[in-house]
């Protein structure tokens, strides 16, 4: 409580010099081990006064997406955009190579010519859900978030085309496989990046960028689904992915995941067979049907059916510290998201043909594929791309990243995957998972679900810079206990001078002021 003023005792005046230098040094220790230079910190110490004057000269706030932590109990960000208002960064999305993308290059051309890094987002995700990461992502390199085929809202007619004839949502989403998309992600990649016209290739391709023109190589990281399109890029073209970050991305399914993705299936009337005596429940009214979509603000038919998939999969994903502090209102505006960026028809196509069995409805019935079709499916689980990158050994380096919560990938089956790909068993002692000869990396993120990057903004966007900057030594790093970054890369960020020189100019004055 602040002394009164109007008190003139000297006896009283000297405990106020001596709080005064007490209350200094509590607000330099304080401020030394803060990283944010807020009055609200200063509360219990400083008078009104002293507050108004160092509000006045404190350093800008650090923005939302550099506040959000695993378990700090702090409301998080919008995974998706729900203003109406077209952000400078989603006014650049095209389609490339018959996909929608988003391609950002750095300000200023860099001196070392680095691969283009492609961001691969997860099923229900679009371009929306990464635009608070692009803009760290491409200080010094060119990036690209692209929606695979079976993503993102229904294309234009332009595109919804197969040998130029127009066709139905269901015909265009007819091959959706890995396979399918790893052949994509290399068309989209070479007229984004490596066409003799790209604005990549005439800008930012120097005379030390020989081997990556040459080579056209990528660094790729990829969530979920999209860590799966990623590693089947890497089968069908492995010389030309450099290195190749992995999130949430587990080498089998355990028997939860089994089940949150039946339930899915059964949300999107993927066992139309089973549940046709109840379809009546999931019929669309004729409005809905023939309203007109806008791609940049709704899917093609926001029916109950994918309402209901989407709350599904924000439950599944997420942990549940996360959700409790996002709040029903935040998590409301997600499943909006996910109905608004999304079709029924893509994310149903998914679903039957990259999570099990590959199955093609038929009127009313479902037909399972013939053995040897199936066959070829095995040949794209997680399992056996990772034994087969390995065996080409032509990716320079690894890391696979998973949520201590995770229920879609457990971290023993991301372990499972992180071995197949390279990491030997004797590197995974005391809890840190590293392999030095083979220069892969397995990660454990604690108090995150399955939607890493999502979760954990910062703590994700750090650990891809510092990967694909070089292949770190993570001794004594360890696994994160639910902090952004560890103790030694906070004591090597000094705070600036200008908040040093600022902060004792303006104890100074607030000292005497307060005598």
């Amino acid at each position: 409580v602040p002394l009164k003023e109007t008190n003139s005792s000297p006896l009283l005046k000297q405990y106020k010099t001596m709080a005064i230098f007490y209350r200094s040094g509590f607000a330099i220790l304080t401020l030394a081990a803060s990283s944010h230079f807020s009055p609200r910190i200063l509360v219990t110490a400083f008078t009104p006064i002293s507050a108004t004057l160092l509000r006045s000269c404190r350093s800008p706030p650090s923005p939302p997406y550099r506040q959000i932590t695993p378990n700090n109990g702090k409301r998080p960000h919008a995974l998706f955009s729900t203003s109406s208002d077209k952000s400078p960064i989603r006014e650049k999305i095209r389609y490339i190579a018959g996909r929608r993308a988003l391609v950002l290059h750095p300000s200023t051309t860099p001196q070392t010519t680095l691969p283009p890094l492609v961001i691969l987002g997860g099923m229900a995700q679009s371009i929306s859900s990464w635009e608070f990461h692009l803009q760290h992502l491409c200080s010094v390199r060119s990036v690209m978030v692209y929606e695979a085929l079976g993503q993102g809202p229904p294309p234009p007619s332009e595109v919804c085309s197969i040998d130029g004839s127009d066709v139905t949502l269901e015909q265009y989403y007819r091959d959706v496989t890995l396979e399918r998309q790893g052949r994509d992600f290399w068309e989209v990649v070479d007229e984004a990046f490596y066409d003799p016209d790209s604005y990549y290739r005439q800008n930012f391709v120097g005379g030390d960028g020989s081997s990556v023109l040459s080579e056209k190589q990528v660094d790729v990281a990829g969530f979920s689904f999209g860590g799966r399109v990623a590693m089947a890029a890497a089968t069908l073209r492995p010389r030309r992915i450099r290195r190749l970050h992995l999130t949430g991305v587990g080498a089998e399914r355990d028997e939860y995941a089994t089940v949150v993705l039946t339930s899915w299936k059964e949300i999107l009337g993927a066992h139309s067979e089973t549940h046709a005596d109840s379809s009546a429940q999931w019929e669309v009214s004729e409005t809905d049907i023939e309203e007109e979509c806008d791609p940049e603000l709704h899917s093609s038919r926001c029916t109950a059916r994918l309402r209901a998939f989407a709350w599904c999969i924000i439950l599944s994903t997420y942990s549940e510290q996360f959700l409790a502090s996002a709040g029903p209102r935040r998590v409301q505006a997600w499943v909006d998201g996910v109905c608004r960026y999304n079709t029924e028809e893509g994310l149903k196509a998914l679903l039957m043909q990259t999570h099990g069995s590959v199955v093609h409805e038929v009127g009313r019935k479902l037909s399972i594929e013939s053995s040897e079709q199936n066959a070829n499916l095995d040949l794209w689980t997680p399992a056996s791309m990772a034994q087969r990158i390995k065996t080409d050994g032509c990716v320079e380096s690894f890391r696979v990243v998973v949520g201590s919560q995770d229920k879609m990938a457990s971290p023993i089956q991301a372990l499972k995957l992180a071995q197949l790909l390279g990491l030997s068993n004797n590197d995974c002692n005391d809890g840190i998972q590293e392999s030095e000869s083979l220069n892969r990396y397995f990660r454990v993120i604690d108090g995150c679900g399955h939607a890493v990057p999502m979760e954990a903004l910062k703590l994700w966007r750090e650990d891809v810079l510092e990967f694909l900057a070089k292949c770190i030594d993570f001794r004594g790093f360890g696994i994160q206990s639910g902090r952004h970054q560890s103790r030694d890369s906070r004591r090597e960020r000094p705070m600036p001078p200008f908040r040093i020189w600022s902060m004792f100019f303006a104890l100074g004055i607030t000292s005497l002021l307060d005598i």
